[in-house]
């Protein structure tokens, strides 16, 4: 019983379709940042390659990336930066 169960899971794994289990180009990391693109907040990539809302800046602030740790913060005085953190 033990022998077949591992037989089983590898060819489910074959069996699964190829783009279930490769990223397509356009998805990104999961766990990256980027600025909204009218620089009014910022999002983070989700598990499942979309970029998702993480945050709004207030008070007429601009989403910028923090060029030492790749992390997204809002200020009013700043180079503007939408890279992918």
């Amino acid at each position: 019983m033990y022998f077949f169960t591992p037989l089983f899971l590898a060819a489910l794994a074959l069996a699964a379709p190829q783009d279930a289990i490769r990223r397509s180009p356009s998805q990104c990391p999961s766990g990256a940042y980027q600025c909204s693109s009218d620089l009014a907040g910022w999002e983070v990539c989700n598990a499942h390659g979309e970029w998702i809302n993480a945050g709004t800046c207030q008070n007429q602030s601009s989403c910028y990336i923090h060029p030492h740790n790749n992390l997204p913060y809002c200020t009013e005085s700043a180079k503007p930066s939408t890279a992918v953190a």
